[in-house]
């Protein structure tokens, strides 16, 4: 029972590790993802408000 015992408790702390370890990649993995999105994101915003501004100044000068 006792050697049982010490087997299933390094067992479950090595199962503990590993999956504590895939869920810091897997997080780490997710953030890298979000922080792409957003980047992504934030260039596009960037982009269409400067086409944005163009389109504007151009109507103004029009109708100057």
């Amino acid at each position: 029972m006792g050697t049982l015992g010490i087997k299933m408790a390094l067992f479950w702390q090595e199962l503990n590790v590993t999956t504590t370890q895939e869920l810091k990649v897997l997080s780490c993995r997710w953030l890298e993802g979000q922080m792409m999105f957003s980047h992504t994101l934030w260039v596009l915003l960037i982009q269409l408000s400067v086409l944005f501004c163009n389109m504007m100044e151009c109507s103004e000068a029009k109708h100057d």
